[in-house]
């Protein structure tokens, strides 16, 4: 990319006043994010709260890549906008990229489809949204995991002074409201006012079957004899959200933007209330079987996260386990019976939220387990190879779910 081009994104910047880091609610992380940067180091900053999960890479102390729950998307939108760019184009360079594992921004430039300004642009804006909104979450925390990065060129890189938090306010927009909603007659209207984002609700009873389908008779029976707490499918389409009830557990289906925390706070307002978790002693970490080609990949997490009190890899090959002392004793026993959730299809539950105008989501289908003692995630890297998380009870759900993409990745990259 020439000079002036970059001259002219960092006069934009500045005109617009005040710099990222002024007057940023979370300026110790502003501040972290600095020390990484200056250090040149190349590794994955992982931010999560109550309601958010992003992520920001690094590379030589340059930042490459940065999304959250509320950005996914941004770059391929301002590419559609600005670059003109079709969206059955995009699919087949997504596409491509998988398959070969190539950079998009890279490749859209070298088909042609794209100059260096019009990517730079679109990932200027999506990196400087991710950053405005981290820095503005209340009660965030944050994880550094080093590691080594892919070798993005340096002209499709920033640095931090290159963003102006002012420009980045335009947010995605949100999916229509659906019409669809099936709650039992006592709890519809407490539920239409304390959860917007809900398009669906059911109380399926113990030994009851749902009319909506078999699948959810099936989840519904898997649930009540692992003992689950609360229990979140995560898809493009959305959320199929089910939280434990006396009388068996509440089902429902939330819109893809919605964050689950609040939907949970409003729903637990309604229904009665399932006790909480005691924490779990956490101690050395050991390998109960010593077999496996992942475990460096767990150890390695094992090693940063204090709170991970177990992981499998589950592949069709070799499986690899590592756990802590005092990992639950139930935790293989516990992914045995759940692991087949990964490969149903929830899709008749979430086909509301796809309707005409409504962006799905660029996320990795998963499974979040809250159980009596620890807290599960589970997902798939594809038909034949598993990831599943024993974390402590206090670990923040947002950050689950970052730890379990950033395992879910570096598998990824692995030579087959």
């Amino acid at each position: 990319m020439d000079e002036a081009c970059r001259k002219a994104l960092a006069q934009a910047a500045s005109e617009q006043g005040a710099k990222l880091s002024g007057g940023a609610l979370n300026a110790w992380l502003y501040d972290l994010m600095v020390l990484k940067l200056e250090a040149r180091l190349s590794g994955e900053l992982i931010v999560a709260s109550d309601m958010l999960e992003a992520h920001v890479f690094l590379q030589d102390g340059r930042i490459v890549w940065a999304y959250s729950n509320a950005t996914r998307g941004l770059f391929l939108q301002e590419l559609r906008e600005k670059a003109q760019i079709e969206e059955d184009v995009l699919k087949d360079v997504l596409e491509e990229c998988r398959r070969e594992r190539r950079h998009v921004a890279e490749t859209l430039i070298s088909w042609g489809l794209a100059s260096v300004r019009d990517v730079r642009r679109a990932l200027w804006v999506q990196i400087g949204r991710t950053l405005e909104i981290i820095l503005e979450t209340p009660g965030v925390e944050a994880i550094f995991l080093r590691r080594a990065t892919e070798n993005y060129s340096q002209e499709l890189t920033f640095s931090l002074s290159e963003f102006d938090r002012k420009r980045f306010s335009s947010t995605p927009p949100a999916p229509e409201d659906p019409a669809l909603l099936e709650v039992d007659a006592a709890l519809q209207q407490q539920l239409q006012q304390t959860v917007p984002s809900m398009f669906w609700g059911r109380l399926l009873r113990r030994g009851s079957h749902s009319t909506r389908g078999g699948a959810l008779n099936l989840v519904n029976a898997l649930l009540s004899e692992v003992g689950v707490i609360e229990c979140a499918c995560r898809d493009a389409r959305g959320w199929l959200y089910a939280l434990q009830h006396p009388e068996g557990y509440f089902f429902c289906g939330l819109r893809p933007d919605s964050p689950l925390s609040g939907a949970r706070k409003a729903l637990l307002a309604q229904l009665p209330p399932s006790g909480t978790s005691p924490e779990l002693n956490l101690g050395k970490i050991h390998a109960p079987q010593a077999n496996g080609c992942h475990q460096t990949i767990l150890r390695s997490l094992f090693e940063q996260v204090p709170l991970l009190a177990g992981g499998i890899v589950l592949a069709r090959e070799s499986s690899s386990y590592l756990e802590r002392e005092g990992c639950p004793p139930s935790f293989r026993q516990d992914v045995e019976k759940v692991k087949m959730l990964l490969q149903m299809d929830f899709s008749s539950f979430l086909q509301t939220s796809a309707a005409e105008g409504a962006p799905m989501m660029t996320v990795s289908p998963g499974l979040r387990l809250t159980l009596p003692t620890y807290q599960l995630f589970g997902a798939k890297l594809d038909d034949e190879t598993q990831v599943w998380l024993a974390f402590c009870p206090t670990m923040r759900e947002q950050m689950g779910w970052g730890l379990l993409m950033n395992v879910l990745r570096t598998l990824h990259r692995q030579p087959a």
